[in-house]
Protein backbone atom coordinates (compact mmCIF):
# COMPACT_ATOMS: atom_id res chain seq x y z
CA UNK A 1 0.00 0.00 0.00
CA UNK A 2 2.69 2.48 0.98
CA UNK A 3 4.80 1.57 -2.06
CA UNK A 4 1.88 2.21 -4.43
CA UNK A 5 1.25 5.65 -2.93
CA UNK A 6 4.91 6.62 -3.07
CA UNK A 7 5.25 5.48 -6.70
CA UNK A 8 2.48 7.92 -7.65
CA UNK A 9 3.90 10.83 -5.65
CA UNK A 10 7.66 10.57 -6.15
CA UNK A 11 9.18 11.42 -9.53
CA UNK A 12 12.80 11.10 -10.60
CA UNK A 13 14.53 13.12 -13.30
CA UNK A 14 17.95 12.15 -14.66
CA UNK A 15 20.20 14.48 -16.65
CA UNK A 16 23.80 15.23 -17.47
CA UNK A 17 25.63 16.82 -14.58
CA UNK A 18 27.73 19.90 -15.07
CA UNK A 19 31.09 20.89 -13.75
CA UNK A 20 34.33 19.02 -13.46
CA UNK A 21 34.54 15.26 -13.51
CA UNK A 22 36.42 14.17 -16.58
CA UNK A 23 35.16 12.87 -19.88
CA UNK A 24 32.49 10.61 -18.38
CA UNK A 25 30.51 13.50 -16.88
CA UNK A 26 29.62 14.90 -20.31
CA UNK A 27 28.42 11.55 -21.70
CA UNK A 28 26.37 10.01 -18.91
CA UNK A 29 23.19 11.11 -17.19
CA UNK A 30 24.64 10.96 -13.69
CA UNK A 31 22.62 13.75 -12.06
CA UNK A 32 19.45 12.54 -10.31
CA UNK A 33 16.69 14.78 -8.96
CA UNK A 34 13.75 13.60 -6.88
CA UNK A 35 10.48 15.56 -6.90
CA UNK A 36 7.91 15.24 -4.12
CA UNK A 37 5.02 17.66 -3.55
CA UNK A 38 4.58 17.66 0.21
CA UNK A 39 1.41 19.78 0.10
CA UNK A 40 -0.54 17.45 -2.22
CA UNK A 41 0.69 14.22 -0.66
CA UNK A 42 -1.74 11.45 0.31
CA UNK A 43 1.13 9.68 2.08
CA UNK A 44 1.60 12.39 4.71
CA UNK A 45 -1.41 13.29 6.81
CA UNK A 46 -1.79 16.41 8.98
Amino acid sequence: MIDAILQKEVHFHFSKSGGHGGQNVNKRETKAELYFNIHDSDFLTP
